[in-house]
């Protein structure tokens, strides 16, 4: 699946804040792959942040003046749960590392921490098999209603 489908917009602080997140998901394995480097950049480029605004999101996050910022809507947190897990796949392996970085963004993200890996684990089958990220996210949100998101 390309993976320009699957992303979306929101808020300019959410943006950066959502960029910076799959940038430390990316970094997270200490490796960081061509495939990795062009999600990245497909991100960037489909959320709306130009080169100079994801170099200062960077460059704040180096002097601790950037904050996590979730998406207001649940529909959004979600969405950006999903394009973290596909990040977490990019390379091809999950790594430990990254799979307790994208759990900790799932439960600062508003999802419950008992329920975090199961949906975690469900969003890495649904993108195996291949489904569209609105399908995903769909399907995490009626997880997620049924379990107090």
């Amino acid at each position: 699946m390309n993976w320009n489908e699957f992303f979306g917009g929101e808020g300019k602080e959410e943006q950066k804040s959502a960029f910076l997140n799959m940038f430390l998901v990316m970094i997270a394995d200490g490796k960081v792959t061509p495939r990795e480097k062009e999600l990245l950049y497909a991100f960037r480029q489909k959320i709306g942040i130009s080169e100079q605004e994801a170099n200062q999101a960077l460059e704040d996050y180096k002097n601790n003046k950037i904050t996590f910022t979730p998406p207001k809507a649940p529909e959004k947190r979600a969405e950006h749960l999903v394009d973290l897990v596909f990040m977490m796949l990019a390379d091809g392996r999950i790594d430990p590392t990254e799979d307790k970085m994208v759990e900790g963004f799932a439960v600062r993200l508003g999802f419950e921490r008992g329920t975090v890996p199961m949906l975690v684990k469900s969003i890495i089958e649904n993108i195996a098999k291949k489904l569209g990220r609105g399908t995903v996210v769909q399907n995490i949100q009626r997880h997620s209603t049924s379990n107090g998101f």
